[in-house]
């Protein structure tokens, strides 16, 4: 599934969302959105004085579809049940389906427009120090686009999505001990051994 625009490949900041009519908005919610050849994932933690139900992370592998439509196909999602290892399955025989899509439209190598059913979005780019690396293990995803990641781990009860730069840990979605924002990122060596680079990673293991 590895047809991403190497453009895209990176580490994004959604600036607004716009639904319908209504004005544009970030509503608190901080989105950091890491894209690799293959795998993403995308983590929103409300911020500030919270309202409650904006948090939301998924992550999986994407795909460039009908020359300008981009799909996301979850195997990770916050509050919802996912097969994975049957899901993976579907992604790497071309059997996968998603509602998850959305129009891209270029505004330069740094910024793009999302057009989806009822929203619009813009997102800008974060990292730009090139280089890319995503792994999968059991019940585990982990991308990096330097000096920004993302990891998530279903074992926990509920799935716990992290997201950070530099090597620690900046947003956090029910962390475990050790996972939370300000903490180190690391993992235990017996969970990384379980994990695969992808095949189209550029770097190794950022730390």
């Amino acid at each position: 599934m590895s047809n991403i625009p190497k453009w895209l490949v990176g580490a994004w900041e959604r600036k607004y969302i716009q639904r319908g009519d209504h004005e544009k908005s970030e509503q608190n919610v901080v989105v950091r959105y890491l894209q690799c050849p293959e795998l993403f994932a995308d983590v929103r933690v409300e911020e500030g004085e919270r309202v409650g139900g904006r948090d939301m992370a998924f992550a999986g592998a994407a795909k460039w579809a009908d020359g300008d439509v981009l799909e996301w196909h979850a195997v990770f999602e916050d509050g919802e049940k996912i097969d994975e290892k049957q899901k993976w399955e579907a992604i790497r025989n071309g059997t996968s389906t998603t509602n998850d899509k959305g129009r891209i439209e270029k505004i330069n190598d740094d910024a793009w427009m999302e057009f989806g059913a009822g929203y619009t979005e813009e997102w800008h780019r974060l990292s730009t120090t090139g280089g890319h690396f995503a792994a999968v293990g059991p019940h585990t995803l982990f991308v990096s686009t330097p000096p920004f990641f993302s990891y998530v781990d279903s074992a926990t009860t509920p799935a716990t999505y992290v997201t950070g730069k530099d090597g620690h840990i900046t947003r956090a979605l029910h962390p475990v001990p050790g996972m939370e924002p300000g903490a180190k990122f690391t993992l235990p060596e017996e969970q990384k051994s379980d994990m695969v680079p992808c095949g189209t990673s550029t770097t190794g293991w950022p730390f």
